[in-house]
C-alpha cells in the first residue's frame, strides 16, 4: 500500500485493523495491553461508519 501525507513519514510500521464496533476496538487494547504492557501499540487514529450494507463488508474482506 503506497502512503502519502502524514503517514509517509512513519518510521514505523502501521497496521490496518478493521473491527465490527468502537467495543472490539476498546477489547483489543485492552488485551495488547495487558500483553505488551508499556510496549503496547497506541491507535493514532480511527474512522467509524455506520453501515449495515453486506456489500460493504465483502468489499473490506476482499482488501
Amino acid at each position: 500500500m503506497q502512503e502519502n501525507g502524514n503517514i509517509s513519514a512513519e518510521i514505523t510500521n502501521s497496521i490496518y485493523v478493521i473491527v465490527k464496533d468502537e467495543k472490539v476496538l476498546e477489547t483489543f487494547n485492552k488485551v495488547q495491553s495487558a500483553y505488551y504492557k508499556t510496549y503496547r501499540s497506541n491507535i493514532k487514529y480511527y474512522y467509524a461508519f455506520n453501515t449495515n450494507k453486506q456489500s460493504v463488508y465483502e468489499d473490506l474482506l476482499k482488501l
